[in-house]
């Protein structure tokens, strides 16, 4: 039996289409393979974190080793015999002539995946020493600012901090301060974009598309900030308001009832660190550290896209405003670069994040925080030294 030309190039185009999709599926299935045996052959930050509260907050004692950065490469890692992410031991007797600042907050404070010398308290550390005298900058790894307070009552109180600074990550810190049930409650559907069967094809596919190992080979896709249930695509077509990564639900202009009970939760607990800080005499500064899509507006437009937002429901500087509107009537000292970060992402276009949908910073967002707060930072200490000689007179 003899075949056209025409049935000849089907067969032939056919038999070439389901050779390149078979060699497709197994080079991915094989690269899935590989990158999961590599992961697990690799330390990484959850490997610094064991044995609950002590000394020096979550993070394990006298820790030195490599743990993968963002991209999977190996950076050093290291802790001192109270856990403390510095190399330097502390005496709970503060050294003379020295200030020493405590810096507490979650895996941003603690510099997530970062090199020893890269993360923002040390910078902090060591352009104060190289400028202004003698500085400690103890670095705390709390997970939330409620473990925080836990940790000052039970640990960091007693090595006598002249400066506490809590490093607040929008969304998933002020959801974590609160023990309220509302984990599951969705964004409204007022404020998500209808879309028909063709656009939820189309979504789908970019979603697979940017997922591909095999095209990562060659593009690293961009993809909008990643949330806590990221195998699922439901949670895209339908993300929670108060996912503890992305946060989404902290930025609508129009709060709901259940918003609002967790900002009160959150700004009650930050009069409970004032009160028993001030009882000591200990000086007490917020640092916001905002969501990628707040300082890169591509982010942005990929998270608009991903999870199908209406922008027009949305204010990004909305929890920046309430944690300010806060400080300013509380006698606190906040610190909050979003503005300017965005300005120098917007003019060099350098990225500050990590790839892949990561929330944290990577060594150019760390540094970016660090040029854009050290003048607030001398600013804080030239006050407590003036405060602390009237006291003395």
């Amino acid at each position: 039996m003899s075949h056209s030309p025409i049935q000849r190039l089907t067969f032939s185009l056919l038999a070439i289409l389901l050779s390149t999709t078979f060699t497709l599926v197994v080079a991915e299935i094989v690269l899935r393979v590989f990158e999961e045996k590599a992961i697990s052959a690799s330390l990484d930050f959850g490997d610094t974190i064991g044995g609950g509260l002590k000394e020096g907050g979550l993070l394990k004692p006298n820790y030195n080793n490599y743990v993968i950065d963002s991209v999977g490469n190996k950076v050093k890692w290291i802790t001192n015999s109270g856990g403390f992410r510095n190399r330097n031991e502390f005496l709970k007797i503060k050294p003379l002539n020295t200030t020493r600042i405590m810096a507490l907050g979650d895996s941003f404070m603690a510099g997530y995946r970062m090199r020893q010398k890269e993360f923002l308290p040390y910078l902090w550390e060591n352009w104060l020493n190289k400028n202004y005298g003698e500085y400690q900058v103890s670095v705390s790894m709390v997970g939330s600012p409620k473990t925080g307070l836990d940790y000052l009552l039970k640990y960091g109180l007693s090595y006598n901090p002249d400066l506490v600074i809590l490093g607040i990550t929008l969304g998933n810190d002020i959801w974590q301060t609160s023990d309220l049930n509302f984990y599951n409650e969705l964004i409204p559907e007022s404020c998500l974009i209808e879309k028909s069967s063709l656009e939820k094809m189309l979504w789908a596919g970019n979603f697979f598309y940017s997922h591909l190992r095999v095209v990562e080979l060659f593009h690293n896709q961009p993809r909008a900030i990643i949330n806590s249930d990221t195998k699922y695509l439901k949670a895209r077509l339908r993300p929670r308001m108060f996912d503890i990564i992305h946060g989404i639900g902290f930025f609508l202009k129009d709060l709901s009832a259940e918003t609002e009970e967790i900002w009160s939760v959150f700004f009650n607990k930050l009069l409970e660190y004032q009160s028993l800080l001030k009882k000591k005499n200990i000086k007490f500064s917020l640092a916001i550290f905002s969501q990628s899509y707040q300082v890169q507006p591509n982010d942005w437009e990929l998270a608009v896209y991903e999870y199908g937002l209406k922008k027009s429901c949305f204010d990004l500087m909305l929890p920046n405003k309430k944690i300010k509107e806060f400080c300013s009537a509380n006698d606190i000292s906040c610190i909050d670069p979003t503005l300017e970060m965005k300005a120098d992402y917007i003019n060099n276009k350098r990225s500050m994040f990590g790839p892949k949908g990561d929330m944290h910073w990577n060594k150019e967002g760390n540094f970016q925080y660090f040029a854009h707060s050290k003048k607030w930072l001398v600013n804080i200490l030239k006050r407590e030294t003036e405060l602390s000689k009237l006291t003395a007179e």
